[in-house]
Order: C-alpha cells, then structure tokens, then sequence
C-alpha cells in the first residue's frame, strides 16, 4: 500500500493517458448506430418482457404504465391482489391493475 502513496501522481498520470486513449480510439457512437440500425436487446430479457407488457396493457400510452412483477410458482389470490391494489394507490390516484400468472412449471 506504501507504494501507491509513494507514486500517486504517476498513477493519475497514468490513469488520464488510458482514459485519453480510450475516448480518442473509441467509435462514433452516432455512426455506429446510423450504420447498424437501432440497438436491440434479444427476446427474453427482463427489460423486452416489460417493454411487451406496457405495450399490451397501455397500448394508446396515455399516461404512465406501471407494471409489477411478482415471481412466484402460486397464483396471486384475490387478497393479495386486494393489497397490491391498496399499496399502489397511494402512488397514483387512479389505477388499474390486472394480475397474471404465468407458472414456471
């Protein structure tokens, strides 16, 4: 630990060449995407799973979507979806929530 005390202003040199290196030999993000089209994550990925969801559910986007997921292997019950329904409201003043359930089995 002595040492990087005893040479930390090279350290920081060194760390501001490789950052320069790494910003000056990095690609044009602009081209890149111009040249390969719209970066999409594949199928399957939690952020295309609620992407699909708010689409489905909140297809005019009037509003804000607010999705949930629960993961469980049983069914939400009415109670429980009773509760959600309590919780959430104190966030949005109207609210529509519809439960599903998808088992892993």
């Amino acid at each position: 630990m002595k040492w990087i005390v005893k040479f930390k202003w090279p350290i920081v040199a060194a760390w501001i060449v490789i950052m320069a290196v790494l910003i000056f030999t990095a690609p044009n993000m602009a081209d890149l995407v111009r040249e390969k089209g719209e970066i999409k994550l594949p199928d399957g990925y939690p952020s295309s799973l609620a992407t699909e969801m708010e689409k489905k559910h909140n297809p005019d986007k009037q509003g804000q979507a607010y999705i949930a997921v629960y993961t469980s292997d049983k069914k939400l019950t009415k109670k429980r979806i009773k509760r959600h329904r309590r919780l959430t409201y104190k966030h949005r003043k109207r609210q529509e929530i519809t439960a599903h359930h998808k088992c892993c089995r």
